[in-house]
């Protein structure tokens, strides 16, 4: 009966406890250091294998169907988008700059509340009149 005491004892006495635990943390970072290597191992065996050979997920795929119907603001349409032209990409850059500055008139609207109101759709932008 002494020895089952004794061998309980020494189970749960703290400084057991403490060695336990280090062999345990030791272990849990040596195979996370482990999963990291073959994770990463993995990672570059697919850019080594290229599209060639590889099992990619729909959604990673640039030419996943999702994303050609898709425009800028998240609204799905039933074709194929157009490619994107110059005048559009000018466009864009000049919708966001008006965004800019609206965002910056609506922050001080105080001083701009009682000005007159003249042409404002031509300058609104498109992502402010969503707000």
């Amino acid at each position: 009966m002494i020895q089952v005491l004794q061998i309980v004892k020494d189970l749960v006495s703290p400084a057991r406890r403490r060695t336990d635990s280090a062999k345990k943390g030791a272990d849990a970072e040596q195979d996370a250091a482990i999963k990291l290597a073959q994770e990463r191992a993995e990672i570059v065996a697919k850019y080594d294998r290229g599209r060639e050979g590889a099992q990619i997920e729909p959604w990673e795929d640039a030419d996943y169907r999702l994303y050609k119907v898709t425009d800028r603001f998240g609204f799905l349409h039933p074709e194929e988008l157009p490619v994107h032209d110059v005048a559009i990409e000018k466009q864009k850059h000049l919708e966001i700059e008006r965004t800019t500055k609206w965002l910056k008139m609506l922050k001080s609207w105080e001083k701009y509340k009682n000005s007159e109101k003249v042409k404002l759709y031509l300058l609104f932008s498109l992502a402010i009149t969503s707000e």
